[in-house]
């Protein structure tokens, strides 16, 4: 426990290393959607499409519903209603309970025991939002964004890392276990925000067009700093630095 309170401090430190002193910060808490599984028990044809997906999956190694819609494409009946239903569910970090904090230096050891002190179940997460208000009042917005490249694969690292200097935003990238997350230095406008999500979506499937959606609707990103079901909590891996630019 520990050793995970000190890596989300380090973690919370480098994500809000430029955000101002005394700017307001959102903490969710946020219920794990329940799996495709679950939404579609006991309809036998889309149980059948999921194993089938699991199976495309792991051969193609492209993520799981674009598996799952090309397997359903390869039905003469096409893919079940059931199924496209389930893919529009949304969960929105807003309506998760969520803590505002005014930040200060001791903000990351603040994430951090929070982290403990309330720790996630399962795929149950404690996320920071991307929404911060400043000291004046003024709404702006950290840049966030989630991949899908497996940090399996040999490349993933060094694609995520270029698919995110290509994007012109200066941050850091992190491991999340299974994959990335990205963070941006400097502070954005809402419109700002979503030009990001738009500029990034032409990147996929490298990045995860479902969470970038998901953030859309919401019109606030989150991205988790507990630590995952196996007790895994994200790294800071490097700097980003935009294309074509050197760092002052």
């Amino acid at each position: 426990m520990i050793e995970q309170q000190d890596e989300v401090h380090a973690l919370t430190s480098a994500i809000l290393a430029h955000v101002p002193h005394g700017s307001t910060i959102r903490v969710s808490f946020i219920t794990a959607a329940p799996r495709v599984q679950r939404r579609v028990a006991g309809a036998e044809a889309s149980e059948l499409l999921i194993e089938q997906a699991r199976a495309i999956r792991s051969a193609e190694g492209i993520p799981f519903w674009h598996a799952l819609f090309i397997a359903g494409e390869l039905e003469r009946e096409g893919v079940p209603a059931d199924i496209l239903r389930s893919a529009m569910y949304h969960q929105d970090p807003t309506r998760h309970e969520t803590i505002e904090m005014v930040t200060s230096g001791e903000t990351p050891s603040e994430l951090a025991e929070l982290a403990c002190r309330a720790p996630s179940h399962g795929r149950d997460s404690i996320a920071l939002q991307s929404w911060i208000t400043l000291v004046n009042g003024q709404d702006r917005y950290l840049p966030m964004l989630d991949f899908t490249s497996k940090a399996t694969r040999p490349g993933s690292a060094a694609t995520v890392r270029a698919a995110a200097e290509v994007l012109d935003t200066a941050g850091i990238l992190c491991s999340s276990a299974r994959s990335f997350h990205f963070y941006g230095h400097h502070l954005v406008t809402r419109e700002e925000q979503l030009d990001f999500w738009a500029r990034a979506l032409l990147l996929t499937p490298i990045v995860d067009e479902r969470w970038i959606a998901h953030q859309i609707r919401g019109q606030v990103g989150a991205l988790r700093f507990s630590a995952n079901e196996r007790g895994v909590v994200p790294k800071v891996i490097g700097e980003v630095v935009p294309s074509g630019r050197t760092e002052s």
